[in-house]
């Protein structure tokens, strides 16, 4: 069940990541930066989902050093995951603040309201 559930997740990872590589976002405008840092978010995600399907069948044989070795491997790939969800969130923060400031620079201001008149 568990090999089932990691399958659908893969597939949906691969679905985001070809959407971001094509350039087509689902939530509007996004930056460049965004737009690599969540592929790569995407394809970190479909690696470590892989090493855990593939890691839960075939390390059986092998020694528990090596499994070790493994698992870290998969650990520090999810830290690093963990570290590009942080970047992109703040890009978008990022994006944000610029968006505000391009609304609040659009609104007129009183002096200049009154000089029109």
């Amino acid at each position: 069940m568990l090999q089932i559930a990691l399958i659908i997740v893969i597939a949906l990872a691969l679905m985001v990541l070809i959407t971001e590589i094509r350039g087509r976002s689902i939530i509007g405008s996004i930056t460049a930066r965004q737009r690599t840092l969540r592929a790569a978010s995407a394809f970190l995600l479909i690696i470590i989902l892989l090493m855990v399907l593939i890691g839960d069948k075939w390390l059986i044989p092998v020694g528990p050093m090596a499994r070790m070795t493994y698992w870290l491997v998969c650990l520090s790939l999810a830290v690093g995951l963990i570290g590009l969800a942080l970047l992109d969130m703040r890009e978008a923060a990022l994006g944000y603040v610029d968006e505000k400031k391009k609304i609040i620079r659009s609104i007129p201001k009183k002096d200049e309201d009154k000089k029109s008149e």
